[in-house]
């Protein structure tokens, strides 16, 4: 198949009749994001397969009703509306060139049309046509409509392959399925003509069913053997129930490991939205923090720089001490302060005529009475002493902390000069880390972004446990088909024996039995083989294409792995061990070569050609995957249409390494640039369609 052109009438972004024209070689279509590439891939689905992308939903929509609401486009509404027209459609129209037989065209027409009342517009009926022309005779060949056009369509364009031809990212996890059912398998088992060989090995599986059963138990007359027979073909039978249930069960879990591994990537994929809000919150936080801590340390700045003042000024009235405590000795000399000593203990000793501090006599007469005796204060002045007393203690104690003062005003003086460093640098860091905390965009919607992703992480935890444990029932499942098989096997052998040995069974029957057992043995082997010659043939020309993608990666890319035992397609190492967190660009260029390896043996094996549609899916690579991916696909298919992101601005288009691309490489026989007009209103705007090779 070779897509010729194409026209796109009143469909999604793409207002009025658009036409075009596809190189037999390889058309680029670039555009910026809102342009129309994504509505272009949509007009493709819809002419073959009539279905189209809902972006917002990340889902194909395929029910008439559903498609209609959206497909009609927006600019021309306003114009019916404007000029008061009563109806109008939605139409693609594609030419095919059928390269199986050269000559042949077929048109494919599908069209949505609608009724306009006042200001409703309401889908009346879809149409669909097939022309089929000999074009070197000008002569129409066939025209199907409706559900006999459906029909057709199916015949030259096979729903199995539809996720292969036409490739689009969103597309990948149901392309890279290897489950039982899966597109993946679909395909293969479509191209390589594997359900033949499937239904030959359940033709045979059934043949050896129905021998057990036609040699009939009650031909033989010993009861014992017949006792033995009807116990064994009953363990048989038990045992075939219950690996037809663990095969239900195999297929439940593969189905769950599938669908938990598919939720736990879009939810990891959705988390990872938020990276760069969590690394904005989790900076306003430390800032914040940052900002309390300078301001708590300014604080204790503060109150340093307040004692450092307290302890100058007592300083400074060092002499006004002094003179307060010789003030005070002098009236304690004479008497008219209360002395050092209390004067109760001195009346004691008095009395005891022996002092209780330095133990001297105090008897009548003595010289240590006399001194005693003149320290007792003189009457009336108890009160003033005690105040005086304390206040000459405190004053003294205050002394001699000043006294040290010089060498204390020193270090405080060392201290006042760092203090005053690290407050500037202390105030010069909270100034930096408020004007950080003004650049983080956190947003009025914080504290939803924060809910939404406390809600999203549970679920990661929940699907990765979910899918550790569908691996580990699956294995579970699997191991307890194989044991079966054996149990039952042997089973069956000690069947045939006792068949064999028993005299009123004629050796037809036990031969029947034979070689009914080794025919579906045989067919199983040989179905299991074509199986793996298959996609040991995708793996290996999916290896081609994935080294040709990557062969300028620095880092190690792996080879690719096809492992239907795990249900996995991946990447190994020298040592076959799956290489875990591939770059986006690797994952790409693995997804593209199985692509392009199933379309390849497609061709090769059975002379059915796909041109290959892409929709932007190099768009997430950069620097040499992008060119070489994109220069890969060129070379891989006989026909290519590549929808890709514009990457140059207006003021940079020659620095483009996809323009170049488009420039440089001949096998680039057409390319287009696709823009979105000006208009006040969204609605009004409309994609416009640019020749640039």
């Amino acid at each position: 198949m070779e897509f010729k052109e194409i026209t796109i009438t009143n469909f999604l972004s793409y207002f009025g009749e658009n036409e075009i024209e596809f190189s037999p070689k390889t058309t680029i279509i670039i555009g910026q994001n809102n342009a129309g590439k994504s509505k272009l891939f949509d007009a493709f689905n819809f002419a073959i397969y009539k279905r189209i992308f809902l972006t917002t939903e990340k889902r194909w929509i395929e029910d008439n009703d559903e498609i209609a609401e959206f497909v009609l486009n927006k600019h021309e509404i306003s114009e019916c509306r404007k000029s008061g027209k009563t109806s109008t459609f939605a139409e693609v129209f594609l030419t095919v060139n059928n390269l199986s037989e050269p000559g042949i065209l077929f048109q494919i027409r599908r069209k949505f049309f609608y009724e306009i009342q006042e200001e409703n517009i309401q889908f009346d009926k879809s149409e669909l046509v097939i022309v089929e022309i000999d074009e070197v005779k000008g002569e129409i060949l066939g025209t199907y409509l409706n559900r006999d056009g459906e029909e057709r369509l199916n015949f030259y364009f096979p729903s199995s392959v539809k996720n292969y031809f036409l490739f689009q990212g969103e597309s990948v996890s149901k392309i890279m399925q290897l489950q039982s059912g899966g597109n993946f398998k679909t395909a293969v088992r479509a191209i390589a003509r594997l359900k033949i060989y499937e239904k030959a090995e359940k033709y045979a599986q059934e043949f050896e069913r129905s021998i057990f059963r036609s040699v009939q138990i009650k031909d033989t007359k010993n009861k014992n053997a017949k006792k033995q027979q009807e116990t064994l073909l009953s363990d048989i039978d038990d045992m075939e129930k219950f690996i037809k249930q663990k095969e239900k069960d195999k297929e439940e879990w593969e189905r769950q490991k599938i669908d938990y591994s598919k939720l736990l990537e879009e939810t990891t994929s959705e988390i990872a939205k938020y990276e760069e809000f969590e690394t904005a919150l989790k900076n306003k936080t430390q800032v914040e923090k940052e900002i309390k801590q300078a301001k708590k340390e300014l604080d204790n700045i503060a109150r340093e720089k307040t004692d450092f003042i307290i302890e100058t000024l007592f300083y400074k009235i060092l002499d006004k001490i002094e003179s307060f405590s010789d003030f005070y000795n002098s009236l304690e000399k004479r008497g008219e302060v209360p002395p050092s000593i209390p004067h109760y203990i001195i009346k004691q000793a008095l009395n005891k005529c022996r002092c209780s501090i330095c133990d001297s006599d105090l008897s009548e007469g003595t010289r240590g009475r006399e001194i005693a005796k003149s320290r007792l204060p003189l009457p009336g002045i108890d009160d003033l002493g005690k105040y005086l007393q304390n206040l000459n203690s405190l004053v003294g104690n205050r002394k001699h902390d000043i006294e040290n003062a010089p060498e204390t005003l020193k270090e405080l003086q060392i201290k006042k000069e760092n203090l005053a460093q690290r407050r500037a640098a202390l105030l010069k860091r909270e100034a930096e880390a408020k004007a950080m905390l003004d650049q983080v965009k956190i947003g009025s919607d914080s504290q939803e972004k924060i809910k939404h992703i406390e809600r999203l992480r549970p679920l990661i935890k929940k699907y990765d446990e979910k899918l550790r444990n569908a691996e580990i029932e699956y294995e579970v499942a699997r191991n307890l088909i194989r044991q079966k098989s054996y149990e039952q096997g042997k089973v069956k052998g000690e069947f045939i024996k006792l068949k064999k040995n028993d005299p009123d069974i004629d050796e037809g029957g036990t031969l029947k039995i034979e070689y009914a057992e080794k025919l579906k043995i045989v067919m199983e082997k040989i179905n299991n083989r074509v199986q793996e010659v298959a996609y040991g043939k995708v793996e290996n020309i999916a290896n081609e294409y994935y080294k040709e993608m990557t062969k300028n990666n620095s880092g190690i890319v792996g080879t690719v792995k096809i492992d239907l035992e795990n249900s996995k397609i991946y990447t190994v190492d020298e040592y076959g061990n799956e290489i875990q967190n591939m770059n986006e660009g690797n994952v790409i260029s693995l997804q593209l070569s199985v692509i392009a390896a199933i379309l390849s043996i497609a061709h090769e094996e059975f002379n059915i050609l796909y041109p290959f549609v892409t929709d932007a899916p190099v768009s997430h690579l950069g620097g040499d995957n992008k060119t070489q991916t994109v220069q890969t696909m060129i070379d891989a298919f006989e026909q290519s249409i590549i929808i890709v992101l514009d990457d140059a601005t207006s003021e940079s288009t020659k620095q483009d390494e996809i323009r170049k691309l488009i420039n440089d490489t001949k096998d680039v026989g057409i390319a287009y640039e696709l823009s979105l007009t000006r208009a006040e209103e969204v609605n009004d705007q409309f994609t416009k369609i640019k020749k640039i090779k």
